[in-house]
């Protein structure tokens, strides 16, 4: 069967549409997968720090302070600083673990807040606050989790 001039033209025409379509999917894909982009972002991690005047001890001791009595008050005083230096955040106290014979129920407990020169203990230059808790030490060892903790403290200035 003889072609005509028109079907040879249109064969022609179709199959030189179809090459230039195929050549322009091709570059356009090879672009996407070969293209590239520089940026400058950088990060960094921020920093902050917790610190006490404690010494890792309990901070009432029968040792000096003599044994407890019925109707005693016993006052010390910790100085705790946060700084941190990229991180403002908020600090709140609560327990990790209130252990013993059940003594815990019968002794009282008064967090308050202020600022003081004190070292190890001695409330000396202490300015009072407020009073962020006043309970019994059982009640305290309820406030065990940031989310129910006592105070609201911020940056050290």
């Amino acid at each position: 069967m003889a072609l005509s001039r028109t079907r040879v033209a249109t064969l022609l025409g179709v199959l030189l549409g179809a090459s230039l379509t195929s050549t322009m999917v091709v570059r356009t894909t090879q672009a996407v997968f070969t293209g590239n982009t520089s940026t400058t972002n950088t990060w960094s991690s921020g920093g902050a720090e917790i610190t006490s005047d404690g010494t890792g001890s309990a901070v009432f001791n029968s040792g000096s302070d003599g044994a407890l009595v019925n109707g005693q008050t016993l006052t010390k005083c910790i100085v705790v600083t946060y700084k941190g230096a990229t991180v403002p955040a908020s600090v709140k106290l609560y327990s990790s673990t209130v252990g013993g014979t059940g003594l815990a129920d019968y002794l009282n407990l008064t967090v308050e807040t202020g600022s003081s020169t004190s070292t190890n203990g001695n409330c000396a230059g202490r300015s009072a606050g407020g009073t962020v808790f006043t309970g019994t030490l059982t009640d305290f060892a309820a406030k065990n989790a940031f989310a129910n903790g006592v105070g609201v403290w911020g940056l050290a200035s």
